[in-house]
């Protein structure tokens, strides 16, 4: 019997290089501040604002296309062509010598994050089996903060330059397997921590003094952040959108929940420091409180449980009838 385990890991590794490439800014925008051989001209903070936001435009834009591509090529084929745009992007990064190729490059990132979004949990939901589905799909955030880990290390550690070309040679390493892993069967078949960071920034704006312990609030909120995001939100929200959808429809779905959730990324990191500039940064992380909360309460009372159920049972506790018998 053909086993079907190894393309697991393989098939997540450009979530990874993702991770790796939306914090990519984090580290290289203070090494463009500091080194002016860079660029040859300075760069603004609205430059500065596209470089990061630009990385979430393609999703917003362009998540209807990516899956038209994933369902009429398969998911391994997507998987592989995701890898094209970052490479793409890398080299930008190593030899473009202007600030408008950089940010084409974080577009192009974003167009390969938009086709690996869709394929991976598509592709861990129907080449699972309903015993370990669900784990799976938290592999898909770890491999994301996984990432997000590694450019940090290596952010600190080299210039501009030698940042740049180890994370082509990373993408370079992890698309190689992409090429042996198996097409999915469906494919075959068919060919609140923002709350303690509003009370800080609060404080701070009110001039209290600030001693002690509480003066790591901001360091120990983001951490937690990172840390409950990846073993919540993160883990698991693509993979029940790939659970809820069935086959025929299932691309589609995941597809316009990365839409959404592309296009409040980009608002959020485009006007985030004009936000903090208008109305203060305690109020900025009060108002992401409140939406943490909502959320929360929409969570509890609407999405459905789907732990050790078939698709078929998933369909059934939605009040739809499935239509698709494979699986």
């Amino acid at each position: 019997m053909t086993n079907i385990q190894n393309p697991y890991p393989s098939s997540n590794l450009s979530i990874l290089i993702y991770g790796l490439l939306q914090v990519w800014t984090s580290s290289v925008l203070v090494k463009i501040n500091k080194d002016s051989s860079v660029f040859s001209e300075a760069i603004t903070e609205t430059e500065a604002s596209w470089m990061v936001s630009s990385f979430f435009v393609a999703p917003c834009l362009l998540t209807g296309p990516a899956a038209y591509v994933i369902d009429r090529f398969g998911r391994k084929l997507a998987l592989v062509m995701s890898y094209v745009t970052p490479l793409c992007a890398c080299f930008l990064y190593i030899f473009g010598t202007k600030i408008w190729m950089v940010i084409i490059g974080r577009f192009l990132c974003g167009i390969g994050l938009t086709i690996a979004f869709i394929a991976v949990p598509a592709y861990t939901a129907e080449i699972a089996s309903t015993e370990i589905r669900g784990a799976l799909g938290t592999v898909l955030q770890t491999c994301s903060s996984v990432g997000i880990l590694i450019m940090f290390c290596i952010g600190s550690i080299g210039s501009y330059m030698t940042v740049n070309i180890i994370i082509l040679s990373i993408t370079l390493i992890c698309a190689i397997p992409m090429l042996f892993i198996q097409e999915s069967p469906f494919t075959l078949f068919t060919k609140d921590l923002c709350v303690s960071l509003a009370v800080f920034f609060k404080l701070k704006d009110d001039n209290v003094e600030i001693k002690g312990i509480f003066n790591y609030v901001p360091l120990l909120s983001l951490a937690l952040v990172v840390f409950c995001y990846s073993a919540g939100y993160g883990s698991i929200y693509f993979m029940i959108i790939s659970e809820i959808f069935e086959g025929p429809t299932r691309a589609v779905g995941v597809s316009a929940g990365i839409q959404v959730n592309s296009i409040f990324f980009f608002l959020n990191t485009k006007f985030f420091i004009s936000l903090v500039s208008l109305l203060g940064a305690s109020a900025v992380f009060a108002i992401l409180s409140v939406n943490c909360a909502i959320g929360c309460l929409y969570v509890f009372f609407f999405v459905p449980e789907t732990k050790g159920k078939s698709f078929s049972e998933i369909q059934n506790t939605l009040g739809f009838k499935n239509n698709f018998a494979a699986e």
